[in-house]
């Protein structure tokens, strides 16, 4: 008989709180044990795969689902969707209940969540919609109120569906990705404004303020970063960074890139503010989110010194930056958390 592994992941352990077989007061226990014993070294750990079998089955499943769309097709888009949401559902049974599989769990939300938008959204689809005569554009205007908007809310009720059944985290961020595209096509449509996307920006930022308040509730849940609320938390910070950046940046960039050093230093400014949120916080992906931004701005610096190496420039300066952030992230998070006052201290991971 083989010997039992002698490493145990945080996985393995919440699955043995689910089969019954220890406690969770149990699993506390020896996670506090644990810790104890080595040295505590912030990574911002979330599980995107587990072993190499994990990659091998979500490479399997996407050219079994790939397949399956190209075979089907001749039933129509609805059909080959509804197969395909059917297939993805049926795997998820085995190797996301049984086998845990972290990676291909996410191939399977993602492919259930988009096969059920696009069937709804092409079951609203003329069939004469290619034909180039007056009644396109009042075809296009039909798909776009209706079959936009349907679809995006079928996505979203898709997702949470999988979620509810698989717990899948990233349905979690799925779900709210389609709800907020919902949202900001329904003020695009309904727009008081006679230009549709004057003030998209201030909607798509209060979006991103939304799911980056909703990744907080799974954070608070949560502080140590141990449970499934980490990994609901962390694919939410990575919808939201970006909501929150591009409006944010754009407006101080006056829709472009930097074009005088105000630009430029403002740029930087708000930069160093979401940074020092993203320490706080713990989360990396706001300041992932913003570095286009910042290589522009940076390279608007040295671009009388050297227009063409500027680029190269800041992009070296930004490297070793984010390297020395690396290096010293638990010691500057730190240093930040002492001189916040104990409301912020106590919704914040520990430091």
């Amino acid at each position: 008989m083989a010997a039992p592994p002698t490493t145990y992941t945080e996985q393995d352990l919440q699955d043995a709180v689910r089969d019954g077989v220890i406690s969770e007061t149990e699993a506390n226990a020896f996670r506090s044990y644990m810790a104890s014993r080595s040295p505590q070294v912030d990574e911002e750990a979330f599980h995107l795969f587990r072993g190499f079998n994990d990659v091998f089955v979500a490479l399997a499943s996407v050219l079994l689902l790939t397949g399956i769309t190209w075979f089907t097709d001749g039933l129509g888009v609805v059909a080959a969707c509804l197969i395909v949401m059917a297939v993805a559902a049926g795997l998820s049974e085995y190797f996301t209940l049984r086998r845990r599989l972290a990676l291909s769990s996410i191939v399977y939300a993602v492919a259930f969540s988009v096969a059920a938008a696009t069937a709804v959204f092409r079951a609203f689809w003329p069939d004469d919609l290619i034909v180039l005569n007056d009644g396109v554009i009042g075809a296009l205007h039909t798909v776009t109120k209706f079959g936009i908007t349907s679809a995006l809310a079928c996505g979203a009720a898709a997702a949470g569906l999988f979620w509810w059944r698989y717990r899948v985290p990233i349905a979690v961020a799925v779900s709210m990705f389609f709800l907020g595209a919902m949202l900001y096509w329904a003020w695009v449509l309904f727009s008081p404004f006679e230009n549709p996307f004057l003030g998209a920006n201030i909607v798509l930022l209060a979006l991103g303020v939304g799911a980056f308040s909703f990744a907080m509730y799974w954070d608070v849940r949560d502080p140590d970063r141990t449970s499934l609320h980490s990994d609901i938390a962390f694919w939410l910070h990575l919808l939201a960074a970006p909501a929150i950046a591009h409006p944010i940046f754009w407006w101080v960039q006056s829709g472009g890139l930097p074009a005088d050093w105000m630009e430029a230093t403002a740029v930087v400014g708000c930069y160093l503010g979401l940074a020092c949120v993203a320490v706080v916080v713990n989360r990396r992906a706001i300041m992932v989110a913003a570095t286009a931004y910042l290589i522009g701005a940076v390279a608007w610096y040295f671009e009388e010194l050297s227009a063409f190496y500027s680029v190269a420039i800041s992009l070296v300066l930004i490297g070793c930056l984010f390297l020395a952030m690396a290096v010293w992230w638990s010691t500057i998070r730190a240093a930040l958390i002492r001189h916040l006052p104990g409301t912020v201290r106590n919704v914040v991971a520990p430091a």
